[in-house]
C-alpha cells in the first residue's frame, strides 16, 4: 500500500500518514489542531525500500490507515 506522509511544521518528530496527499478528511479537527501546520514529504515506497524508521513500523501505519484513515506517530 501506498501512502502520504506528512510531517508537522510545529514538532518535526510527528508525522501524518494518510491515503492520499493533503486529504485530511478523515482526520478528526482535535488530531489536526494538535498537529499544527503540516507539509507533505512524500509518498511512501514499498516496505523493503522505505527508511528504516518507517519500515519498521510500516504494518502499523498501513494497518491504522486501513481501519482510521489516518495514522500519527512520533518518530
Amino acid at each position: 500500500m501506498i501512502f502520504a506522509i506528512h510531517q508537522s511544521k510545529s514538532n518535526l518528530r510527528i508525522y501524518l500518514f494518510t491515503k492520499v496527499e493533503g486529504n485530511l478528511s478523515g482526520v478528526p479537527e482535535g488530531v489536526i489542531e494538535h498537529l499544527g501546520k503540516i507539509q507533505f514529504l512524500r509518498n511512501s515506497r514499498e516496505q523493503s525500500k522505505e527508511t528504516e524508521i518507517i519500515a519498521l513500523r510500516y504494518k502499523e501505519i498501513e494497518a491504522k490507515i486501513i481501519s482510521d484513515g489516518y495514522c500519527v506517530l512520533k518518530l
